[in-house]
């Protein structure tokens, strides 16, 4: 009898891990969903100051079109040192001066994309961007002209972009401390991306059998309990060169426009650095949805494990 006893409790456990194991299987694919959907979902909310700007830049008149990039060429080759440096405002206005590469980039793929590729967004003059070296897998293409040192952007579509990634390129070639974010965004965004997936790849130490929790445990356990806020704070250096690129950008603009056309460029750069800010707040809730879906799987696993 005891024997018997033995092989349906043994049965029992068996069972009940296999329940556990799937529930922790599950809890960690739908907290996975959780965090990607969050940060989907609040990604898309941002749109909505990005495209306020993109309206703006439409009801420019011709002669603030033509004073925004006036004052443009006077920030680079007087007001700054940016053209002794070697920068260069690429205008992606005047298709002749497209490289084939982009053309047909631009025909090969399908519009509703467009958004999504720096370059094509660029000329379609919904986007604008500071390139202060190109990548060797350009390197000596045409592409070359559109990436080494250059400000990249529309001029007859957005010349209020302009001044934002001037102060991109200033902070690169005048500020150590502003450079080296630069460099590092690609490795902080993905630090970022990781903390943010992380409470849904892992669950929280607990201590066996009396024993206390080791040091790397506790480590463990508290990298996870923080994980939202860590993921969040990875934007804050970015944010931050994204603040000081806009207050140059605004400064060199309330120089050298008119109050009205400053107050476009104004309003739309601080519009654009408001969605650095909602990326860092969708990043830490997207990991605080994420934790709290595995932990409560994992605390239903649990339970099924104690049955």
């Amino acid at each position: 009898m005891k024997l018997q006893n033995v092989s349906v409790q043994s049965f029992g456990n068996l069972n009940s891990d296999k329940k556990a194991k799937g529930s922790g299987i599950k809890g960690g694919s739908l907290a996975l969903l959780g965090a990607v959907g969050t940060n989907t979902a609040l990604s898309a909310f941002s749109l909505g100051p990005i495209n306020i700007i993109r309206k703006q830049a439409k009801n420019f008149t011709k002669g603030e079109i033509e004073s925004m990039n006036r004052a443009a060429d006077e920030i680079l080759n007087n007001v700054t040192n940016l053209s002794k440096k070697g920068v260069r405002i690429f205008d992606y206005s005047d298709s002749r001066n497209l490289p084939l590469e982009v053309t047909d980039m631009a025909e090969k793929v399908p519009e509703c994309f467009h958004d999504f590729i720096a370059i094509l967004a660029t000329k379609n003059g919904k986007n604008a961007y500071f390139s202060p070296k190109v990548s060797d897998n350009f390197k000596g293409t045409e592409l070359e002209n559109l990436l080494e040192n250059v400000v990249g952007v529309n001029r007859q579509k957005a010349p209020n972009f302009i001044y934002h990634e001037l102060g991109h390129a200033f902070n690169y070639h005048n500020t150590g401390t502003f450079k080296a974010i630069q460099k590092i965004r690609p490795l902080a965004m993905l630090f970022g991306a990781i903390m943010m997936v992380l409470p849904a790849f892992t669950k929280k130490s607990e201590a066996q059998d009396g024993k206390e929790l080791t040091k790397a445990q506790k480590v463990k356990n508290f990298i996870r309990e923080k994980s939202p806020f860590i993921a969040a704070a990875s934007f804050v250096p970015i944010i931050a060169e994204e603040a000081m690129a806009t207050i140059r950008g605004n400064k060199w603009a309330k120089e050298l426009l008119s109050p009205d056309a400053f107050k476009k460029v104004r309003n739309g750069n601080l519009i654009a650095l408001s969605t650095y800010v909602m990326t860092a707040v969708a990043m830490g809730l997207s990991a605080f949805a994420a934790k709290k879906i595995k932990d409560h799987f994992d605390n239903k696993a649990k339970t099924t494990q104690q049955a």
